[in-house]
């Protein structure tokens, strides 16, 4: 018996033969054949006004795949509560994996309530990242994790931001360089004495 949806499947295919288009097979070049590495990943993602309970990470952005790029995401209005455990992410995690880039990110206005054993805001391996008016309270119960981790990034914007009650220090910089810290309220984290390094 012939499945229905079988039949449409050469319907829906594309290709460069044809009319128009590359005369034979042997007359594909190997960039014809390629997909461009701008077309594997996200591109001005927009995670907007959202409401996340009880998640292990709340919002996880990653260019995973080899040849990927996450850019332009915009990260904003949300509210997770009782994110984690996820000692290795975050409630809100950008990162960039094994991809080729995680660049020009902005979060923004999100909070972060009551996640247990998770870092608050977690970025790793980015470029032009800008973390404003965010409010991450009570987070990371467990001893040494981070209220946020920025880390292996450059031209971080971190402002405007509060971070309070952490299991850890309020916002530890690791191996990011071009950052700018500046109008936060670091308050009450376990690490009192390392509000922010």
């Amino acid at each position: 018996q012939t499945n229905p949806l079988h039949m449409f499947s050469g319907h829906m295919k594309l290709t460069i033969m044809g009319e128009g288009g590359i005369q034979n097979e042997q007359a594909i070049s190997i960039g014809a054949r390629s997909v461009h590495p701008s077309e594997f990943g996200f591109v001005d993602p927009v995670i907007a006004n959202n409401t996340i309970v009880d998640t292990p990470e709340g919002i996880s952005i990653s260019s995973a795949v080899a040849a990927s790029t996450t850019q332009g995401a915009v990260v904003t209005g949300n509210v997770i509560t009782d994110a984690g455990p996820a000692t290795n992410g975050g409630a809100i995690h950008i990162l960039k994996g094994s991809g080729t880039a995680c660049k020009n990110i902005s979060i923004t206005g999100n909070t972060v309530i009551d996640s247990v054993n998770t870092k608050g805001i977690y970025i790793t391996g980015c470029n032009n990242v800008t973390v404003t008016g965010n409010n991450v309270i009570n987070t990371a119960v467990a001893d040494g994790l981070q209220g946020a981790l920025i880390e292996l990034s450059t031209q971080i914007d971190f402002s405007g931001n509060t971070v309070q009650g952490g299991g850890g220090t309020g916002v530890q910089i690791v191996g990011t360089v071009d950052f700018i810290i500046s109008s936060n309220n670091i308050i009450n984290n376990s690490l009192d004495s390392a509000g922010t390094y």
